[in-house]
């Protein structure tokens, strides 16, 4: 183990590195007041309670595992960014008493079969399919999981953004989201829309005949373009109900 990873693991405690790893760069992560009370919703929808041990297989919601704390769950966050989880130790401390384990997987090999009640996943890149078979395989039988993806056919690309395929992994179709999910073994699989994005949701619908809930959500836009992109969704979404073109997806689903 190198000095710069030895540190870190005297420093952070329930932090494991694997020995001869070099950490990468540091990158900045933080948790925001909106992203925990949005992380809500999520929760909610996982049943997440007391006593319960769950699994953030990116270490990309902290606020969700921050949320799951508060509620008396532990969690146990894995990512192969080393930088991410310094970062995470160092904002999350304060938080979590803890409840919060840390595990750095540079190759991405963890492996802890029907360890878990609840498990989520924000980021399904790479192999999006071998993502979600290592989130099924981390279950016990009847644990929840939630995945996200941005839509492919999402009409914010109308503007090039491509921000929330950053954060949360490449844009999937509906259908592929939950062929992947069911092929890899998932049952009682519930789909959502998540508007403005499935990182930090103002609005989940359901899928099935949601979009007659819609609403206007968010801020008062600044920016003409910002304006002009919320319009359009207004005019897709409440007008015309095209639920194909939402900017992205949420599924839970039940081992």
């Amino acid at each position: 183990m190198n000095q710069e990873a030895a540190e870190f693991s005297a420093d952070a405690k329930g932090v494991f590195c694997p020995i001869n790893a070099s950490p990468p760069p540091s990158e900045g992560d933080s948790v925001s007041i909106p992203a925990l009370y949005k992380s809500e919703a999520y929760l909610e929808l996982l049943k997440v309670k007391e006593g319960e041990i769950c699994l953030d297989l990116d270490a990309g919601f902290p606020a969700m595992m921050i949320g799951a704390i508060k509620r008396g769950a532990s969690v146990c966050a894995v990512s192969e960014s080393y930088a991410r989880l310094r970062d995470l130790s160092a904002n999350t401390v304060a938080e979590t008493d803890h409840a919060l384990q840390l595990y750095w997987d540079p190759k991405r090999s963890y492996r802890a079969p029907e360890s878990f009640d609840v498990a989520w996943i924000r980021n399904l890149s790479g192999q999006p399919e071998d993502a979600a078979a290592r989130l099924y395989d981390q279950l016990m039988p009847g644990g929840r999981a939630l995945a996200m993806a941005p839509n492919v056919w999402n009409y914010g690309r109308l503007f090039c953004e491509s921000n929330s395929e950053q954060d949360c992994g490449p844009a999937l179709s509906i259908s592929r989201l939950e062929a992947i999910l069911k092929n890899a073994g998932f049952r009682d699989i519930v789909l959502y829309s998540a508007f403005p994005d499935p990182c930090e949701p103002d609005l989940l619908l359901p899928w099935e005949n949601g979009l007659r809930f819609y609403r206007e959500h968010g801020a008062a836009s600044a920016s003409f373009s910002a304006r002009l992109k919320k319009l359009m969704e207004i005019t897709l979404m409440k007008k015309f109900k095209c639920r194909a073109l939402v900017p992205a997806f949420v599924a839970t689903a039940v081992k």
